[in-house]
């Protein structure tokens, strides 16, 4: 638990560096967190259930920057007929209203 803490901290660093422009400046640092994060995690991505903020910030960032992430990494939020668990329902809507305008 604590060091997917600091994987969503790393996370968190990274995005707005990437939204700002600046990630060059720091590329060695930012390759070596994103292979630490990648190789933890590839294979166990149908296993993630525990922050939809979390899964999300980490398949945008490892796709922006090329890794091969697929779309299962969201499986832990599904219920058994593939549709997202009742309480993310809604969460999810207003979480695509929130990020669609400010996407890059």
């Amino acid at each position: 638990m604590l060091q997917e803490e600091v994987d969503e901290d790393q996370l968190e660093l990274i995005d707005p560096l990437a939204k700002l422009g600046l990630s060059y400046h720091f590329e060695d640092e930012i390759k070596k967190s994103l292979d630490k994060i990648y190789s933890k995690n590839h294979g166990n991505y149908g296993l993630k259930k525990d922050s939809l903020y979390a899964t999300a910030l980490e398949f945008k960032i490892l796709r922006r920057q090329g890794y091969n992430v697929p779309q299962e990494i969201f499986n832990g939020f599904r219920d058994k007929s593939g549709n997202f668990k009742a309480f993310l329902g809604r969460i999810t809507r207003e979480c695509y209203i929130y990020m669609k305008p400010h996407s890059i």
